[in-house]
């Protein structure tokens, strides 16, 4: 018995779970010789199922929706994310407000201390006893009051950003949305909500709370973009039933 022919009988003895594990790695390392092999010997079953024109239209469906949906909730993510950081801003602003305040004191103190050493003067400079370190001066209450305000200045631009970035990521996940909802109302002629349902039903909350989000924020989607994404779709539903033979069943 050739070797050839040992390995064809050890071939036909394969599982359905090893045959197709065996196509999977021999795929990766791109041995398409060894991969033709496992599916030529791959034993041939007839079965009975639903007209493939209603079955394959289903499983289709479900797969683009999974592809549309997979984008909108990358969009959800970062508004989510935007959510996180709102709670920084109060913590975030008087940690700085703290290192400024010490950072002043610091260059303050040594400032006197070396125009003090140079007046070839002794002790501590007026101001700096040994009770307390931060000296009664109305020009340091007045630079303090200066200091505080920067601080808040710049503490506002935080927010500022993370509204500006919710507007933006609002505005992209509802236009995709929207794009979908047309591709759905045209094409397939059903509520995009309603496919939503079927193939992610918990999913579904979070859309409605995206677009209830962009209603608050008085947020649209780019009409342009909708009908853009729109196209693609239908034109991407339409190679994809002509692949599987969907077409005029």
């Amino acid at each position: 018995m050739s070797k050839k022919n040992g390995l064809g009988k050890l071939y036909g003895k394969l599982t359905p779970e090893e045959r197709f594990r065996l196509d999977l790695e021999a795929m990766a390392r791109g041995d398409a010789t060894e991969s033709e092999r496992l599916t030529r010997t791959c034993p041939r079953q007839t079965y009975v199922m639903n007209d493939w024109g209603f079955a394959g239209r289903w499983q289709l469906s479900a797969e683009l929706t999974l592809r549309v949906y997979a984008r909108v909730a990358q969009l959800l993510e970062r508004l989510r994310m935007v959510e996180a950081f709102r709670t920084l801003p109060p913590y975030s602003n008087r940690l700085t407000h703290n290192i400024a305040e010490e950072a002043y004191f610091d260059g303050h103190r040594a400032g006197s201390y070396l125009a003090w050493n140079a007046a070839e003067k002794t002790g501590r400079p007026p101001g700096w006893s040994e009770e307390e370190d931060e000296p009664e001066d109305p020009v340091i209450a007045r630079d303090l009051g200066e200091l505080e305000g920067k601080v808040t200045k710049y503490g506002d631009l935080l927010p500022e950003i993370l509204d500006r970035f919710e507007r933006k990521g609002t505005e992209e996940a509802l236009t995709c949305w929207e794009g979908f909802a047309a591709f759905c109302t045209d094409v397939w002629r059903v509520e995009a909500e309603k496919v939503l349902r079927v193939v992610l039903e918990d999913e579904a909350p979070r859309v409605e709370a995206m677009k209830e989000r962009a209603e608050h924020l008085g947020v649209e989607a780019d009409p342009e973009r909708v009908e853009e994404f729109c196209t693609a779709l239908a034109e991407g539903w339409g190679v994809m039933v002509a692949r599987d033979g969907l077409i005029g069943d």
